[in-house]
């Protein structure tokens, strides 16, 4: 994956991503729609406007919310793919994408005694 455009994570920004499937390229484009802060959390939400053949629509919020014992990184994700099958064929692949930022997160936003 590889990241063309990143505006940012407010309302109107554009992210776009290009996927390397090795035999061809993919590009992903979403646009924040909506985000907020306030004193128990962090969001912005991000809509697929151009995504790769597998995916008909895309909706992801990403979310830090403050807690007593430290912060919640939690994503929540709606999509659908072309057809029904390919949606749930789809899930463990996005299941693992997220499970795999799990360690990322705590290695990068580890607290510090």
């Amino acid at each position: 994956m590889k990241l063309i455009r990143f505006d940012g994570s407010e309302k109107g920004d554009i992210v776009s991503l290009e996927l390397n499937f090795i035999l061809f390229k993919q590009k992903w484009v979403s646009k924040i729609t909506e985000d907020q802060t306030t004193e128990e959390e962090f969001y912005f939400i991000d809509e697929g406007i151009e995504l790769p053949f597998f995916l008909k629509s895309w909706k992801h919020k990403h979310r830090i919310i403050n807690t007593s014992a430290g912060s919640i990184i939690q994503d929540e994700i709606s999509y659908q793919a072309p057809f029904k099958l390919l949606t749930w064929l789809l899930y463990p692949a996005m299941i693992l994408q997220f499970t795999y930022r799990i360690p990322i997160y705590r290695k990068v936003f580890k607290k510090e005694d």
